[in-house]
């Protein structure tokens, strides 16, 4: 028979295991609805203020900068449009992305799953808020193949796109190099947090755009 004073150890010492866990879990998710909350509320404002705020940029660029200026401020304007158009491009792509896989491993209520995928897809955490929990309850089930599919197909296909989609904006209206947009995409989001998603791009945009000017220099 195991001795009460070993198995109250056991079970403290279990216990204090997963209180850390999941206390780092919330202290994980606070921090990136913080980050979220100062990324939204520093769009609203710059989208409230933009077309005051853009132009006194602007000048004041030019009064220090020169003539020049004027393709960084040109390039850096459609960044970020392409961050934005990517961001609802693939919100929507990621969203029927997930219908699609809660349809073919037999979920029920695929097209909500997919509204509240799309709805996620706009905040840093993004859609494992779904596909885990939806795998999880299947393999609970022990529906472990639809499970292990819906949890391979989130992972590997509805996550990923992110940053094909939103590199492929970037390559487009930005003329920003695929692999360039995408190490942008990427590296700020784990540098910045959410609003790393507009740095990384933007920060790339300026360096490739220098770079193009002072080479036509030569």
């Amino acid at each position: 028979m195991a001795d009460p004073a070993q198995m109250q150890q056991w079970v403290l010492a279990r216990t204090g295991l997963v209180v850390g866990l999941v206390a780092s879990t919330a202290g994980d998710l606070g921090r990136l609805a913080l980050d979220a909350i100062l990324a939204l509320l520093t769009l609203f404002f710059f989208y409230r203020h933009g077309r005051e705020l853009v132009p006194q940029i602007h000048g004041a660029a030019r009064r220090l900068a020169g003539g020049g200026v004027d393709t960084v401020v040109y390039t850096l304007g459609e960044t970020v449009r392409a961050v934005m158009y990517g961001t609802l491009s693939t919100a929507l792509t990621q969203a029927l992305l997930l219908t699609l896989g809660a349809w073919i491993v037999g979920l029920g209520s695929p097209v909500l799953l997919g509204a509240v995928t799309g709805l996620l897809a706009l905040t840093p955490i993004g859609p494992p808020l779904v596909y885990v929990p939806a795998a999880a309850w299947l393999l609970l089930q022990g529906r472990f193949v639809a499970g292990l599919v819906l949890l391979g197909w989130g992972i590997l296909v509805v996550s990923m796109v992110d940053n094909v989609i939103k590199s492929w904006f970037l390559s487009g209206a930005a003329r920003i190099p695929f692999l360039l947009g995408f190490f942008g995409v990427l590296g700020g989001l784990l540098a910045f947090g959410p609003i790393g998603l507009f740095v990384g791009p933007v920060a790339i945009a300026l360096l490739l755009t220098l770079w193009r000017d002072w080479t036509a220099l030569r």
